[in-house]
């Protein structure tokens, strides 16, 4: 047999990389099916559209989306990202170094647009992600299945509830890690470096789940990639653990006691916990893990166990089932979004290994059609479902212009301590706090407080005793929220104590 020619092998290669450039990417490929673009858009109108318009009629669930806003306005004006609500640096709080990238979108619109420019950027993030899923579905199915995979995915529970949480950086690593999966697999090494850095970005937690993408590497011969994914995060988690947070927070990283708390005192006595297989066992069959596997699997119509090469990436899921913190176990709550991508790349795999036409593609099918309804009837968002959650259009409609006006008082460079459904709306002033937090020194300038509200919680009601000793009420709306001014305090300087997140939505 004669050997190719050198020129005929540069040729063939050639040809080869040329073709692949005419050939649409996964993204592109939902921009050309009509069915996909009007699916997407829907999605992004309801979830995005439900997000802005609770935000603006101070609704709840907004803690997290005040810490993101102010860190993000003090990187714009180039300011250290100090946030005085949660009383520490923004990367010592997580490491969100995406904040970085956001900046400079920020100075454009964030002036304008205040804590809704974050909203619309996790709503492109999260449409983004179905447009890739959808592409990698269209290259291993046919149109129509494609389609219901999408469907499926955008009315995944465990993706709705993350996409109404208002803003969390962790749900942009979403379409980064389906990103860095195609890139593996396409063995496009500068595409999945820069989808998996992308993601390493958001959130620290993210960084083993980029590890494992390095495992996919790996296991499909990309030795070099593999090995630069698989240790590049580890090395980035252990830099954070050792350098980065102590730097920045005095404790240390402020979320060790969530994830180990309540069966031993530190990392290292964590994993010498877990590594006797009883104890482990134990923790993954705790209460609640069923139910939490149900809300992530049932949806899906189990075939996602059809394919555990894809469903092992989401090695965040056995952490949640063993973490110390009973929300990272609830599909209510952003802690499931890096599951979500490889719960239905699994999917994709399982419907794809099946012959089409064929009984078990058809009853894989079935499946997740029977999935996706029981789903919504079992685990939607009651954002979407229930009318209790909702106060009516007219009492919105008051609440939103009289609290805007009732904000509008409050100078710019007033100290603020206020409940934390108002945060967003005050976070791009240098000093804020949460109630009962009231900042340190002699207090802030300005209070803003739902009287009613603060009778329901002890220290809230201390506190306002204690505003209401020295301060004067300025304005107050119909429906009681009032704005309490102090002008013998002086302007609050650094920071208070942590404050700890509500622990639970208002109902």
């Amino acid at each position: 047999m004669i050997p190719p020619r050198p020129g005929a092998i540069i040729r063939s290669r050639a040809r080869t990389a040329l073709a692949r450039t005419h050939e649409p990417t996964e993204s592109v490929a939902a921009l050309r099916d009509a069915v996909a673009v009007f699916l997407l858009a829907a999605a992004a109108a309801v979830y995005g559209g439900v997000n802005h318009y609770r935000l603006a009629h101070f609704y709840p669930l907004e803690w997290d989306l005040a810490i993101f806003e102010q860190g993000l306005s003090r990187l714009t004006r180039l300011e250290a990202p100090i946030v005085t609500v949660r009383g520490m640096s923004l990367f010592g709080d997580h490491a969100s170094f995406v904040h970085v990238i956001l900046a400079p979108l920020d100075a454009l619109l964030g002036p304008a647009l205040g804590p809704h420019l974050l909203l619309l950027v996790q709503t492109a993030a999260l449409a983004l992600s179905g447009a890739l899923l959808f592409g990698v579905a269209r290259s291993r199915l046919p149109a129509p299945t494609a389609r219901l995979v999408l469907a499926a995915y955008l009315l995944y529970p465990p993706l709705q509830h993350t996409w109404l949480e208002y803003y969390e950086p962790v749900n942009l690593a979403v379409p980064c890690l389906i990103g860095a999966w195609v890139a593996i697999r396409e063995e496009q090494d500068r595409a999945a470096l820069l989808w998996s850095g992308l993601a390493l970005l958001t959130m620290e937690n993210v960084a083993l789940t980029v590890a494992a993408l390095g495992g996919l590497a790996l296991v499909r011969g990309r030795r070099r990639l593999g090995g630069v994914l698989a240790g590049g995060a580890l090395g980035y988690v252990l830099l954070l653990m050792a350098f980065v947070f102590p730097r920045l927070h005095p404790g240390g990283y402020v979320y060790g006691e969530r994830l180990y708390g309540d069966f031993a005192t530190d990392l290292p006595g964590a994993l010498a916990y877990l590594a006797r297989p009883d104890r482990l066992l134990g923790r993954l069959a705790a209460e609640g893990n069923a139910t939490y596997l149900a809300g992530l699997l049932l949806p899906a119509g189990f075939l996602p166990l059809l394919a555990p090469g894809a469903l092992v990436l989401a090695v965040q899921l056995p952490l949640n089932m063993i973490s110390s913190w009973p929300y990272a176990r609830e599909i209510r709550y952003h802690y499931v979004a890096p599951i979500v991508p490889f719960v239905f790349l699994a999917v994709i795999e399982a419907l794809a290994a099946r012959p089409a036409g064929g009984r078990g593609r058809r009853l894989g099918v079935t499946l997740l059609v029977t999935g996706t309804l029981a789903g919504q009837c079992l685990f939607a968002s009651p954002w979407l479902t229930s009318t209790r959650y909702w106060r009516g259009l007219a009492r919105d409609a008051s609440e939103r212009q009289e609290t805007a006006t009732l904000l509008a008082l409050v100078p710019k460079e007033a100290s603020v301590s206020a409940q934390y459904r108002f945060l967003p709306h005050l976070a791009r002033r240098r000093q804020l706090y949460m109630l009962p937090d009231l900042g340190p020194g002699a207090g802030p300038d300005a209070v803003v407080v739902d009287i009613a509200e603060a009778q329901r919680s002890d220290r809230d009601r201390e506190a306002l005793r204690r505003v209401l000793s020295r301060c004067r009420e300025a304005g107050r709306t119909s429906g009681g929220t009032a704005l309490l001014w102090c002008e013998e305090a002086p302007p609050a300087r650094g920071l208070s104590p942590p404050t700890a997140r509500p622990s639970a939505p208002p109902r």
